[in-house]
């Protein structure tokens, strides 16, 4: 007779009233961009996701996606910059509305982002770009 276990994982999140004030559910077009292109880059998919990523793939050295800002910014795996996905304005804000959130962040919460990536990443080796992102 063979013996099973089952473990069970307690976790309690506490909230502040200001964390509740700042609690959003939305969709956010640009967090799926990150998401996806990090799936795309992670050399492996879970099989619900892998035809779509067999289809994608080969198309993103062409497109130039493997090189890009986008590229620098997301890394496989690990911290994203926060000012890539700042909270959408509204429940389901349209591709074409999330690049104003982003240009919206202050200078100093990009640069303390970036500051972050760098530190846990590495500086990017930023080809054919200039680094100004990153000083």
């Amino acid at each position: 007779m063979s013996e099973s276990w089952e473990l069970a994982v307690l976790a309690e999140l506490a909230f502040s009233v200001s964390d509740l004030a700042q609690m959003r559910f939305a969709v956010s077009p640009m967090w799926e961009v990150g998401t996806s292109f990090r799936l795309l880059n992670s050399g492996s998919a879970h099989p619900v996701h892998r035809p779509w990523v067999e289809q994608v793939r080969p198309r993103m050295a062409p497109a130039g996606l493997d090189r890009g800002w986008l590229a620098e910014l997301i890394p496989p795996s690990g911290y994203v910059p926060d000012f890539i996905n700042p909270a959408p304005a509204g429940p389901a804000p349209t591709p074409a509305e999330e690049p104003a959130g982003i240009l919206a962040v202050p200078a100093t919460r990009v640069r303390q982002d970036l500051d972050r990536l760098e530190h846990e990443q590495g500086r990017p080796g930023c080809p054919r770009r200039r680094c100004d992102l990153w000083r």
